[in-house]
């Protein structure tokens, strides 16, 4: 029975430009009031919104620059943060521990490391003597593996002084 078959007619299908090219891997620059350079590396393609350097993450850096007695000594946990510009600006300003995280897609992570290391105000010898790290993290998930990367913590200090949610604006 000829009927009996529907033909979607190409229906079901994108056209070839429907869905507009990655784009590729970029650089943005923020230069902090003291006049240093902070370099950061955005990813191309992304699963998410991480190829772009977004006005909340440099407003809020902008505001830690002004206030540096916020972020100065305090543990600080950066959740969306895709190139992760507010917590390199604490962890320049003295945040005593800053945990910058993303979604756990490799590239993501590895432009916010590619950010810890290339920013020159943050340079040591030893891994081990930074103080900020990069982690992927999904919302909801556990917060053990997070609240690990401030290892002991004195009793009644149980998570982090400062939360930044710039990205998520």
């Amino acid at each position: 029975d000829e009927g009996s078959d529907i033909e979607a007619g190409g229906l079901f299908e994108d056209p070839p430009d429907f869905y507009p090219p990655s784009p590729p891997p970029t650089t943005e620059h923020y230069t902090m009031k003291d006049g240093s350079d902070i370099t950061l590396h955005l990813v191309g393609h992304s699963p998410l919104e991480a190829h772009t350097l977004w006005n909340g993450a440099v407003i809020i850096s902008q505001y830690f620059e002004e206030h540096p007695e916020e972020v100065k000594d305090k543990t600080v946990l950066e959740i969306g943060a895709a190139a992760g510009l507010p917590s390199l600006v604490a962890a320049v300003l003295g945040a005593k521990r800053v945990v910058v995280t993303d979604f756990p897609d490799p590239d993501i992570v590895d432009v916010m490391w590619k950010n810890i290391h290339g920013c020159p105000m943050l340079a040591v010898d030893r891994e081990e003597d930074r103080n900020i790290v990069a982690d992927g993290y999904v919302w909801g998930a556990k917060k053990e593996p997070l609240l690990a990367h401030l290892g002991e913590q004195k009793e009644g200090e149980e998570g982090f002084d400062i939360l930044i949610l710039a990205d998520l604006l």
